[in-house]
């Protein structure tokens, strides 16, 4: 009789251990925890997509020019980093620019037949940014670019 009851008392016992264990394991995603990385992350770029009015100044050959144009950046369909900047210099003409943060650069490349380059900054809709264009005489143009955006 003994026999019986400590083998029915282990076995209840393996029992309850045993559905122990299976509630843990069922709980156990209940309990971690969602670190930062499973945040998404925001895109920059949408801070620097839209229409801006900008004032451009240039010198060439002594003589101080100025400009107003509007130039229309969107968000590039191949990089992740890139913007497309749309009428750059009031030329018609598109380039692409990388972003990280509040800074941009433009690598080289061709416009027309010049070469165009360049960097800036956004801060609060204020895009700051100077470009160079080199044409094809090797003849160099600074222009420096304030734009806000509308």
């Amino acid at each position: 009789m003994i026999i019986i009851i400590y083998k029915q008392f282990k076995f209840i016992t393996m029992k309850t251990k045993f559905f122990g264990l299976i509630l843990m394991l069922m709980a156990a995603p209940l309990f971690t925890n969602c670190s930062d990385s499973d945040d998404p992350v925001a895109d920059v770029r949408e801070d620097y997509a839209g229409s801006y009015r900008v004032n451009m100044e240039y010198i060439v050959n002594g003589q101080k020019y100025t400009e107003t144009y509007t130039l229309t950046i969107t968000k590039s369909s191949t990089n992740a980093n890139d913007i497309i900047l749309n009428n750059i210099i009031n030329s018609n003409e598109s380039v692409r620019a990388t972003v990280s943060g509040n800074a941009m650069t433009i690598p080289q490349q061709t416009i027309g037949s010049a070469g165009l380059s360049g960097s800036g900054t956004l801060n609060n809709n204020v895009l700051n940014f100077s470009t160079l264009v080199t044409q094809t005489a090797g003849t160099q143009i600074n222009i420096t670019q304030v734009g806000t955006k509308q």
